[in-house]
């Protein structure tokens, strides 16, 4: 494709100069101007189809009205290029070429738009080393041509080699020569694979045209040829060449004044229409990468960019949230977030997470007194599991408890605070139902509950007082929650989140506590503040990134215990991965 358009520059700077004897039929000016046409307009502005139609035109006109053999085998010479070279139709390019042939047995061939593959076809019709039908004198392609043209190199402002700042138009004016009516430009952005061509206008002496900002968006060498003419299509002057085309530095920042067209202010700067594409959130603000450069967590993109692979992107487009794989749809683009956060890099949606975790349960009480005295325990929801041995308040001694307390007093008292209850190992499962949502729940076992049922009650020379004797400890814990995700999951960086839910658990916070049996013997006991198997929570949270679909999960359940009322703290750490 890149030859095709390079040629198409080509035939810019070539006008073919189709000079024919006396006996030329008389429908041959008018064919020639036609040709003309279909090269230097048509086929430059890469027209393929209309060339071809009106080249095919001036072959039907000539077998009507009669043209010269030789305006016909030309006709068809120029149709197997714009076939070949513009069309990349060597099939087509060959039957062109046999047709001119037949018309004209001596058809040279335009080689300065003959690609080496259309070059090829053409020897392969007419033999090796036909003449060149470039140029007045023929020769060799563009440069031949060019030299033939007799014209000078053109003055233009800005001067070839200066410095342009990045996103601004470029108002190029250049001194029309004598003789010279008018003029093409052709130009080509840093980065780019093809010539744009734009007609400059004269006024006052000069042929003028703007190149537009989309010529500006990066920083690198921008390339452009001026070709002027005089009135019979003849190259009265060029601003460089194919081979060495003219160049200006498109650059961040400059010292040089913005360009302008002579006796006029310059142009004003123009928006970031890549770098944040109009509608993006964000877009005031500044920092980071532009499109194209490449970014990491420590060197991001701006905003209104995303990183994708190491690349800062655009975001891409969309009517509704299902035509974007991550985040939502905003102002007809699919919102990436700010990637300043650098993370995974904005990979696609991931809608089912699966995750592990380990959890603590802590347990916020109040103070008592005889927590496991025979009077209070009924009130407190205490468990009271004594020791098998005796303890003074120092030593212990082995021996045989004495029996529960039975005094005002001698059932214990705690102090209100924290104790660390139960130990939870879960597994998680959530759906994101939008970018923002997700539903799911956990399901897991919990250590360190009450002690075994076998134990309750008084038996095996053990004494204990149990509000609920022989009911198990509940290990299993099942919980279903909805998360809101302050940031979509399919943006990168870190997502908090703030997730409601309920389900059933047991948490029993185990406190130590001196009692006294009816002897005075001191004893320690293991008092379960037993809770309800019931719960609703609240829980903030937030997810870390480690790659793409693989993130670390901090979660704080704040859980209110049900029937029997307490405040449970439960924080766990996971490790979560997305599908």
């Amino acid at each position: 494709m890149t030859s095709r358009l390079i040629v198409s520059i080509s035939s810019a700077l070539l006008f073919a100069t189709l000079s024919f004897g006396a006996s030329a039929a008389p429908k041959d000016a008018a064919a020639n101007a036609k040709i003309e046409e279909a090269i230097n307009v048509h086929y430059l502005a890469t027209d393929f189809a209309k060339a071809e139609g009106q080249l095919l035109g001036v072959v039907k006109a000539c077998g009507k009205d009669g043209c010269g053999p030789a305006i016909v085998g030309r006709a068809w010479m120029y149709i197997g290029l714009v076939r070949g070279s513009g069309k990349n139709d060597l099939a087509g390019a060959r039957d062109a070429f046999n047709k001119a042939k037949a018309a004209d047995g001596s058809t040279a061939l335009d080689k300065a738009l003959a690609t080496p593959e259309v070059q090829g076809e053409f020897d392969a019709v007419f033999g090796e080393g036909a003449a060149d039908a470039g140029g007045a004198g023929g020769g060799d392609g563009v440069a031949a041509m060019l030299a033939a043209a007799g014209g000078t190199a053109g003055e233009c402002s800005p001067a070839a080699g200066g410095e342009i700042e990045i996103r601004r138009p470029i108002p190029l004016s250049c001194k029309a020569p004598a003789g010279a009516v008018k003029a093409v430009l052709a130009y080509k952005e840093f980065g780019g694979t093809q010539f744009a061509n734009l007609p400059m206008t004269l006024q006052n002496g000069q042929f003028r045209s703007p190149i537009p900002c989309s010529a500006t968006k990066m920083e690198g060498a921008l390339l452009y040829v001026v070709v002027m003419k005089d009135a019979a299509g003849a190259t009265v002057s060029t601003v460089g060449s194919l081979e060495q085309p003219a160049q200006l530095n498109i650059v961040k920042t400059t010292t040089q004044p913005p360009p302008a067209f002579p006796g006029e202010a310059p142009p004003a700067r123009c928006a970031e229409e890549v770098e944040c594409p109009p509608g993006m959130p964000g877009c005031t603000r500044s920092g980071g990468g532009g499109w194209g450069d490449s970014c990491t967590p420590a060197e991001p993109c701006k905003a209104g960019l995303f990183c994708a692979s190491g690349t800062c992107e655009n975001a891409p487009s969309c009517e509704l949230d299902s035509d974007c794989d991550s985040g939502r749809c905003s102002n007809g683009f699919c919102d990436m977030g700010d990637s300043s956060s650098g993370g995974g890099g904005g990979g696609k949606l991931r809608k089912l997470w699966v995750g592990v975790h380990v959890a603590a349960d802590a347990h916020f009480f109040s103070s008592g007194n005889d927590v496991c005295g025979p009077n209070s325990i009924g009130n407190q929801q205490y468990s009271c599991y004594y020791n098998q041995y005796p303890t003074t308040a120092i030593q212990d001694t082995p021996g045989a408890p004495g029996g529960i307390p039975t005094g005002t007093g001698q059932g214990g008292s705690i102090n209100g605070g924290t104790a660390l209850a139960t130990i939870r190992v879960m597994a998680s499962l959530d759906y994101a139902v939008i970018p923002t949502v997700t539903v799911g729940g956990r399901v897991g076992y919990a250590f360190n509950g009450g002690p075994p049922a076998a134990n309750y009650g008084n038996q095996g020379g053990v004494a204990v007082l149990d509000p609920n004797p022989g009911k198990k400890f509940l290990p299993f814990h099942l919980e279903l929650r909805g998360a809101y995700w302050f940031k979509s999951l399919g943006q990168p960086g870190w997502h908090p989140y703030v997730a409601v839910g309920g389900g059933l658990a047991q948490v029993d916070a185990k406190l130590k506590v001196q009692v006294a049996d009816p002897k005075g013997t001191i004893y320690y006991a293991d008092a379960y503040k037993r809770l309800g198997q019931g719960f609703l929570t609240v829980a903030p949270g937030a997810v870390f990134p480690l790659s793409g679909n693989l993130g670390v999960q901090v979660n704080l359940n704040l859980m209110y215990m049900l029937p029997v009322s307490g405040i449970v703290v439960e924080p766990s750490l996971g490790m979560i991965v997305g599908f």
